[in-house]
């Protein structure tokens, strides 16, 4: 009974997290299409610098790595509900 009450709260945290991760995703996103937009319009006009650049790579890959690690936990939940039915 025990380890029914804790699989159930492990799952609810579990989607917790994907919730909020979902939301830091999207507001992530936005904010690296802004980045980008910003810079670009800036004169010189569509030349980004290295620091430019380097803040937009690292943004563009935290959000990759973001959406990598979704996925995962994406997986691993649907698995768990296979195994556990």
């Amino acid at each position: 009974m025990l380890f029914n009450i804790l699989k159930k709260y492990e799952k609810f945290m579990i989607q917790a997290l994907m919730v909020m991760m979902a939301i830091v995703l999207g507001l992530a996103t936005l904010d690296l299409g802004w980045l980008i937009i910003k810079d670009i319009i800036q004169p010189p006009y569509l030349l980004l610098d290295v620091n430019q650049l380097l803040e937009i790579f690292g943004l563009f890959m935290l959000v990759v790595i973001g959406i990598e690690t979704s996925g995962n936990h994406n997986e691993d939940l649907h698995n768990s509900r296979a195994t556990s039915l």
